[in-house]
């Protein structure tokens, strides 16, 4: 399956680009998105046999993923890099600092780039694209972290005593599940039609953010609900809920916004947003019902779920278990 070297140049040299600007990351993230762009087009040119046209990087994604072109690591790994190059575009107009962004997208670009040649391709990666991230996002990371580390206190154990699974936000019913599911593995022990399904983005800025606000939807759901049977949420990946194996006889809630969530996309291409001051949700009633809530920031997030337990919640549980 290998292809001639010429095919390679323009991964090759956005790729390059990326590494070699580690002291400006605007520039290094554009290439490293850049070089992402290059490789999902030739991955899709190889599934579906013909050029990817004006497909942006998000739709990319989102068909290969669907014919399961790549490992779903490096399906993450993309979502990352195309995630981090929307905030590095708008990081101008909204004055963030995107500084610390570039040690943790390279970290994703390097598994897409050692997958693309070493497993896809069967090459050696060029020499030109091995980088050590210490090394190389120390000129941004090295002055940050002085400064930030605060010092631990002389009379305070760093020891921290483990949380059980039990007591994580992950799965307050750990406990129950383990003792249905061990062994045997069958879903529908646990969850039916009635189950509501949370889908949360599958990156990170979707897990540090948009992850916790959907436990606190799950948790407010399970205390109108009855977590010892099926009358209950759980919270998954968007990408778990295209996959074939995944039952989609369920009702179901997407947290965040049309960028980061799969879901909130696909319900927007069906029905029109309500809300105003940057807070937002969507609904869909078909045969199950279907609701997206974001906001315009993380915040604003956290506020439209809190607006929508507080307004909502019943009533959107009463299609669900009526």
């Amino acid at each position: 399956m290998s292809k001639p070297n010429t095919k390679f140049d323009a991964i090759t040299k956005s790729a390059e680009k990326a590494i070699q600007y580690n002291s400006d990351p605007e520039t290094a993230l554009m290439y490293a998105r850049r070089a992402a762009e290059a490789i999902a087009k030739d991955l899709y040119t190889d599934t579906f046999n013909k050029k990817p046209g004006y497909l942006n990087l998000h739709n990319l994604i989102k068909e290969l993923s669907e014919k399961k072109a790549f490992p779903r690591k490096v399906m993450c790994s993309f979502r990352v890099i195309q995630n981090f190059g929307n905030i590095n575009a708008h990081a101008t107009d909204s004055g963030e600092n995107i500084d610390e962004c570039l040690k943790p997208a390279l970290e994703f670009f390097s598994i897409i780039l050692n997958w693309y040649f070493q497993d896809y391709q069967k090459t050696a990666l060029p020499a030109t694209l091995k980088f050590n991230l210490d090394r190389d996002t120390s000129l941004i990371t090295e002055e940050r972290e002085v400064k930030t580390m605060p010092q631990q206190p002389e009379n305070i154990s760093p020891i921290i005593k483990p949380a059980t699974p039990e007591k994580t936000m992950s799965n307050p019913h750990y406990q129950q599940d383990l003792k249905i599911l061990d062994g045997v593995w069958d879903m529908n022990q646990v969850a039916n039609s009635e189950t509501v399904i949370i889908l949360s983005g599958c990156n990170l800025v979707a897990e540090l953010l948009d992850r916790p606000v959907a436990e606190m939807l799950r948790d407010e759901i399970d205390r109108l609900g009855n977590p010892a049977s099926p009358k209950r949420a759980i919270v998954i990946a968007d990408w778990w809920w295209w996959q074939e194996a995944m039952d989609k006889a369920h009702p179901a809630i997407a947290i965040g916004g049309p960028s980061n969530n799969g879901m909130t996309r696909d319900i927007l291409e069906k029905v029109a947003p309500q809300g105003e001051n940057g807070l937002y949700s969507a609904f869909l009633f078909e045969d199950y019902p279907k609701v997206a809530i974001w906001g315009e920031t993380g915040t604003e997030t956290r506020k439209s779920v809190e607006q929508f337990i507080k307004n909502e919640l019943r009533s959107f549980l009463d299609q669900c278990w009526k």
